[in-house]
């Protein structure tokens, strides 16, 4: 694909330091807004990319959320500055190529310990991951023991739903937590109740 004229590769934008984007805010705007849009381009096709892959990853996440495909309108200067540096920030991330994402899933399940799975089962533990951040009262922090139950459970009955495990998981997580309170409770020791 050829390269308009007068536009600059993207590495060669992401490699611009912040003098360098101080400069262009300071003495060309209309430049800066151009590669700012030439970024947005870029990232808008990687998300999407990522979308029909099926691929989220912790900085698609914030990217999305943070406005990061936001046209640009007539903006001042410190929107525009702003949003380049989020946009510069998300292709930078090692996570905006279905490739590196992909790459990134892999690391984050070796860390788990969750490497076994295959990739439907992988599908099905971070959906369910996700759900569990999503309608959890408190801040969702799982253990190593509840990652090896969810783990163990797709492995031991590859055909369960979605749904089923996270019941499962659910039920797993209230019965962790009214344990633990048992025990810092005293766990049933209290003269109180003899």
């Amino acid at each position: 694909m050829r390269r308009e004229a007068g536009k600059m590769a993207v590495r060669d934008i992401l490699a611009m330091d912040l003098a360098d984007i101080e400069r262009l805010a300071k003495e060309d705007k209309p430049k800066l807004r151009k590669l700012t849009s030439q970024l947005r381009d870029v990232a808008r096709k990687r998300v999407a990319r990522l979308e029909r892959a099926g691929i989220k990853t912790p900085s698609l996440g914030a990217f999305i959320r943070g406005n990061g495909l936001e046209k640009l309108g007539k903006r001042n200067i410190i929107s525009i500055l702003s949003q380049f540096g989020k946009l510069k920030r998300y292709l930078e991330s090692g996570q905006s190529t279905v490739t590196e994402a992909r790459a990134f899933q892999r690391e984050v399940q070796e860390r788990l310990g969750i490497s076994e799975l295959d990739e439907k089962q992988v599908g099905k533990f971070w959906k369910i991951w996700n759900k569990l951040k999503e309608t959890s009262s408190m801040v969702f922090v799982p253990s190593k023991q509840m990652i090896e139950f969810m783990a163990n459970t797709l492995i031991d009955r590859s055909d369960i739903s979605t749904d089923e495990l996270f019941d499962l998981a659910n039920d797993y997580i209230r019965r962790t937590y009214e344990n633990r309170e048992w025990k810092d409770l005293g766990g049933g020791t209290s003269e109180f109740f003899n």
